[in-house]
């Protein structure tokens, strides 16, 4: 499961009702239930108030239509939390719902999706068609589910950096491995100056991408948002694990172009990590509008 899994939990621990958090927090934490959440859409990814995913209240239930896509394990899940548009009529001025649906109770339908990277998981897009969700599955006030969204956002980029973090560990760790092995011109080419100058500078920058993820995790454990911190410890941390897996291929010579290295397969499930939860582009001009006080998107 991926590190940002747990933000369905977080999304029900902290805005949730008490009832809300006793049915569903002990299997998800338990890793009984596997969990997502579905925010993306086919025309709206970061742009949350192009959602077009609806939920019309009908007596008891909320009547659920849209579609979702690239949904991190949409195709296994048993619990996803889903942001919909609070009031179709009204538009993105109502704002946004969190609902939380239980596949076995308001069933969607789903199709997978390919992808170059991190092909053990579960790609898909998710179909909602007249779905029932029951009224007490709103999570928090109606039309507050944005605060909720933005606070799961950066709980999740920072996650993503400490998965990122894993890849260029285990490539990492693999190309030091080859290269105390590896015998060139009688000795071990880890005894070479370039093969240990590259191998310091990407430990150098594996430790600053850890140290990035763990300061945005301490802020949002401290009660506060953090959109600065949590997208500039996505972005270092996903492009430097780029980097590292790369140059671990590099160090490993032809033997790192073999699936036996893994070296590569950390670089492709990398290099979908600078684009889930949005893309390295975004980070930066998020981080540029923290920094600046001028939103470069409105």
């Amino acid at each position: 499961m991926l590190l940002s899994e747990i933000v369905p939990p977080r999304t029900i621990h902290f805005p949730g009702s008490e009832e809300q958090k006793r049915r569903w927090l002990p299997k998800l934490l338990s890793g009984d239930w596997v969990s997502t959440a579905a925010i993306t859409e086919p025309q709206a990814g970061s742009d949350v108030r192009n959602l077009k995913t609806q939920a019309v209240l009908d007596g008891e239930f909320f009547r659920v239509n849209g579609r979702k896509r690239r949904i991190k394990l949409g195709g296994v899940a048993d619990l996803i939390t889903l942001l919909v548009v609070a009031d179709p009529a009204k538009g993105a001025a109502a704002g946004t719902n969190r609902l939380i649906l239980e596949r076995t109770q308001s069933p969607w339908s789903h199709t997978e999706i390919e992808t170059v990277g991190m092909r053990n998981m579960s790609f898909a897009e998710l179909s909602f068609d007249d779905v029932r969700v029951p009224r007490g599955n709103l999570v928090g006030a109606s039309g507050g589910g944005t605060e909720a969204f933005y606070r799961g956002v950066e709980a999740s980029r920072a996650l993503i950096g400490l998965q990122a973090c894993g890849m260029a560990r285990r490539a990492l760790d693999r190309a030091i491995a080859y290269a105390k092995e590896r015998f060139a011109f009688g000795r071990p080419i880890g005894k070479f100056q370039a093969i240990q100058i590259q191998l310091a500078d990407a430990a150098t920058e594996l430790d600053a991408a850890r140290l990035l993820c763990l300061r945005a995790l301490w802020i949002l454990d401290s009660g506060q948002r953090c959109p600065r911190e949590a997208s500039m410890a996505k972005v270092y941390a996903t492009e430097a694990a780029v980097r590292i897996s790369h140059l671990a291929m590099d160090a490993m010579g032809a033997h790192g172009l073999s699936t036996h290295a893994e070296a590569e397969r950390c670089w492709r499930d990398a290099r979908m990590l600078t684009v889930i939860d949005s893309t390295s582009g975004i980070q930066r001009l998020i981080i540029g509008r923290e920094i600046m006080g001028i939103a470069a998107f409105t």
